[in-house]
């Protein structure tokens, strides 16, 4: 593969990569040829800065190759973009941006999950317009637990209202995108359950083990 970091930049007269910075905090890639982006870090914001690039570049690179192969009029291969993603979550509201990105992206993109796809990452992973995971990879879900400490009464009170709204986000992500019931989802949260991927093929949040 074509190997270049986040921070590449595609210059727009022939679709090339024209600079390249090393990133080497941020375990996440864009693969030029593969049309894959390795998303394997914490959700936040410095992520979430790097993540638009890289879907940009992703889309940016999936019209070209399934232009090119139009043109051809050939049989070959339509490479499907795709995120891989392993992380073990981070900010919620990051994790509702990059949903958001990709459920809003103008090529359909696979997300696939490996590892540990936890909380907020887990949020993003259901962005996926379709999503796949390797048998042993285990996702999780949550109750949102902000922190209190050193905080005042009424600053305790905005944190836990602004915690409640993500976690009802989170909820309805989740729900919309398997076959779950809110008593099963309060159950899974509540004790912090590892999903399996036999599991998540059961409730219908992947469409295939891998």
């Amino acid at each position: 593969k074509a190997e270049a970091t986040m921070s590449d930049v595609l210059d727009p007269e022939n679709g090339e990569f024209k600079e390249s910075l090393e990133e080497e905090e941020m375990m996440l890639d864009f693969y030029k040829n593969g049309l894959v982006i390795d998303l394997f870090c914490n959700i936040n914001q410095k992520a979430l800065f790097h993540f638009r690039k890289c879907l940009w570049l992703l889309q940016s690179a999936t019209r070209k190759n399934n232009l090119e192969i139009k043109k051809k009029n050939t049989t070959d291969f339509i490479l499907e973009p795709t995120i891989n993603i392993s992380s073990e979550g981070g900010d919620g509201t990051v994790g509702l941006a990059m949903h958001d990105l990709i459920r809003s992206s103008d090529v359909p993109v696979t997300t696939v999950g490996l590892g540990e796809v936890c909380s907020a990452a887990f949020i993003v992973f259901l962005g996926g317009a379709k999503r796949l995971a390797h048998e042993n990879t285990l996702f999780m879900a949550h109750e949102i637990a902000p922190h209190l400490n050193d905080l005042k009464r009424q600053q305790q009170e905005n944190v836990l209202e602004q915690a409640r709204k993500i976690d009802e986000l989170f909820r309805k992500i989740i729900l919309r995108n398997s076959t779950l019931k809110p008593e099963q989802l309060d159950e899974l949260q509540r004790f912090e359950t590892y999903i399996t991927a036999e599991d998540a093929l059961r409730w219908g949040l992947i469409q295939r083990i891998i």
